[in-house]
């Protein structure tokens, strides 16, 4: 009977010990899990918004500089970059590209301001877009999410508006520029054959629109845009840093 009360023990004691194991393998499993998941979430989501959020904010820090001097270099290529798909020159200064090669040289140079600016405002909107479609999934606290998707709406609000790039048409800018695999990005290079060895112009024509007028902005609308963008920097480190801290 004694033989056989500790048998029941020693099998007791067991199971119990084979529950505690599996339970705490199961948290080591999930601590390594969430730390692999907070890795993915700043390498692939919040770094690279972090970056471009930053990339455009300082464009437009200096397209405000430069509009202050009255320098029309950003509405001069633009107007070339129409005038070519119109087919006539209605500027002085510049004269129509003969071929695509005209165009290549022309963003090395000249039209290296205005085409940079249009990408760099295309990788923010995907930045952003996959940002606002992906955040259930990305294992951020719930108050981070609502107060994240407010300061990427409040860029959204300050570059939108009747005279601004409209909301769908920021979602299709981004769209745009993404490529079909995951976390995958047209370079500088791809965009301006898109725009024009592939006649993709019209696609983007009312971003492109959106610049050309930026001198008719108000300094509010200007400070708008800026500020806003600098909030959500601000915010996106913050972010950054708390996850960072969760992985040490």
């Amino acid at each position: 009977m004694e033989k056989t009360n500790i048998a029941i023990m020693v099998a007791i004691i067991s199971s119990i010990t084979a529950i505690l194991t599996t339970l705490i393998s199961f948290k080591i499993k999930n601590y390594h899990d969430e730390r692999e998941i907070n890795k993915k979430v700043i390498l692939e989501s919040l770094d690279p918004l972090i970056i471009i959020t930053d990339d455009l904010r300082n464009k437009l820090l200096n397209l405000i500089d430069r509009d202050k001097k009255k320098d029309t270099l950003l509405k001069d290529t633009l107007k070339q970059l129409s005038d070519n798909f119109n087919g006539s020159s209605s500027s002085k200064y510049y004269e129509l590209w003969k071929d695509e090669f005209d165009f290549i040289k022309w963003t090395n140079q000249l039209g290296h301001y205005s085409m940079s600016l249009l990408y760099i405002t295309a990788l923010y909107f995907s930045r952003a877009y996959y940002i606002r479609t992906k955040l259930p999934f990305l294992k951020l606290k719930s108050s981070t999410d609502k107060e994240l998707i407010d300061k990427i709406n409040d860029v959204r609000i300050s570059m939108g508006g009747e005279f601004g790039i409209w909301d769908e048409i920021q979602d299709s800018a981004g769209i745009f520029i993404k490529k079909e695999s995951e976390n995958e990005f047209m370079n500088y290079w791809e965009f301006c054959n898109e725009i024009y060895v592939n006649k993709k112009y019209y696609y983007f024509y009312k971003v492109i629109d959106f610049y050309e007028d930026f001198d008719h902005k108000t300094e509010i609308e200007k400070e708008n845009m800026t500020e806003s963008l600098s909030r959500l920097n601000l915010y996106l480190n913050e972010i950054r840093i708390h996850k960072k801290l969760s992985l040490e």
